[in-house]
Formats: structure tokens, sequence, C-alpha cells
């Protein structure tokens, strides 16, 4: 290699080759050095847009939106 990102052609039809490319990047993410959380990272939307949102779905008639 000569220090320029290499290149490769990115053809993808199937949800399993998007997790083999998913994979093959995670490992090359973590041969150079790089480390995250290998947990999924869940988030929850402050009160004032969660309630946003939910009277949003209700002022273009969609209904209730989800809820846990």
């Amino acid at each position: 290699m000569d220090g320029r990102p290499a290149t490769e052609p990115l053809d993808l039809a199937t949800p399993e080759q998007a997790r083999a490319l998913f994979d093959e990047a995670v490992a090359r993410a973590e041969a150079a050095g790089v480390e995250w959380p290998k947990e999924p990272v869940e988030l929850q939307p402050a009160s004032g847009l969660q309630e946003a949102i939910r009277r949003s779905f209700e002022v273009t008639g969609i209904g209730e939106a989800e809820s846990e």
C-alpha cells in the first residue's frame, strides 16, 4: 500500500452481503485500533421531543405514536 485509501467496488444485493461488508469493516477498524462499545447504545428522546413527536402524529392524523 502506498498510503492512499484503497477503493473497492460496492455491490450489495442482499442483507447478508451488507452484513458481511459490515463485519469486514469492523475487523479492519479494530485492526487499525478503532474502539467502540460492542453492545448497542440505546438512546431515549428527551421528554419534550417525545411529546412533540406524539403531537405531530395527532396533528397529521397518523394516530398514536408507539410507546414503550
